[in-house]
């Protein structure tokens, strides 16, 4: 079982309202439709068992595939995507995550909050 130390949540409706504007993570499995929407990351991140994710740990994808990733469960939902091991497949959409999101809180001159990122994750 993987230990957290107590991190801030992040909760950023601007940021989540930029990824709707993006297309879909899993645009290569085709059949993307519907709007896209922020699908957050329970794996590796800092959500408990009945918590949502931090916002700066969200993957845009079609709302087909957001219901798919639900149905058929997470680790086969992203290893049918990444063809990976799926522990470090997990690492690696967490890490790529958090940075998508530092590289958005730099962009936006928020360095207050880039910085309480950086402490809380030791990136």
């Amino acid at each position: 079982m993987l230990m957290f130390a107590k991190k801030t949540k992040v909760r950023d409706e601007k940021y989540l309202q930029a990824i709707r504007s993006q297309s879909c993570a899993a645009s290569a499995l085709m059949g993307c439709y519907g709007d896209v929407v922020p699908a957050h990351n329970s794996k590796l991140v800092d959500a408990g068992k009945g918590t949502k994710a931090s916002d700066c740990f969200v993957a845009p994808l079609c709302f087909c595939h957001h219901a798919d990733e639900h149905s058929r469960g997470v680790d086969g939902f992203w290893h049918s995507v990444f063809q990976e091991d799926t522990l470090t497949m997990h690492e690696h959409r967490r890490d790529a995550q958090l940075w998508r999101y530092a590289a958005y809180l730099f962009r936006e001159k928020r360095g207050n909050e880039l910085n309480q990122l950086f402490r809380d994750w030791g990136k």
